[in-house]
């Protein structure tokens, strides 16, 4: 019966399914994920690191053997590019099955300079079974500043979309968390 339960724990710790409105768990967010490409701090990342109520994230799952993947990205490129230098954004890419073709840090010389941060979550795919993918790859979900899932879109999304949809999170972000932000830039789409 133990083992039972422990089991049913693990898995449901593991295996736990988000959708558009779903808060990620504590537990989630606090999980890390080793950093295969990119420029942050640590060797590793974990969701909670933004979870400051100021911060919105776009997470991309990808597949280094998936050619739409590939090739994708230099048109993501432009969604980097525009919101790159932005505090309030956070680009991510989650790399699955690297090497097979390519490694991280193929992808990541594939976009721009030290963009996008690339995260690897291993062979278990821990982030892929969050958001119980019906579908091949790419994915992508952009996360709220609330740490709630915005938006969730199996397949392909174009730059426009994904602008579309980080502007309007971060539209949503409360006022008084941007008091001490200085706008770099126009920020329309």
């Amino acid at each position: 019966m133990i083992k039972f339960v422990f089991i049913l724990l693990i898995s449901t710790f593991l295996f736990a399914e988000y959708s558009v409105g779903d808060q990620i768990s504590t537990d989630h967010q606090n999980l890390a994920f080793d950093v295969c490409y990119g420029d942050y701090d640590n060797a590793q990342l974990s969701l909670s690191d933004f979870a400051d109520g100021n911060t919105v994230i776009w997470l991309n799952l990808s597949a280094s053997w998936w050619g739409p993947c590939w090739s994708h990205l230099l048109e993501e490129g432009v969604v980097i590019e525009y919101w790159g230098n932005d505090p309030r954004v956070v680009i991510l890419y989650l790399l699955d099955d690297i090497n097979q073709p390519y490694s991280c840090q193929h992808w990541g010389d594939r976009g721009l300079m030290d963009e996008p941060i690339i995260i690897n979550d291993g062979s278990a795919n821990i982030i892929y079974n969050w958001f119980d993918t019906d579908t091949a790859y790419p994915d992508n979900i952009l996360i709220d500043h609330d740490m709630k899932v915005y938006h969730h879109e199996e397949g392909y999304l174009s730059p426009d979309a994904i602008n579309t949809y980080i502007q309007n999170m971060v539209d949503n972000i409360p006022v008084n968390y941007l008091d001490d932000i200085q706008p770099i830039f126009n920020t329309s789409c």
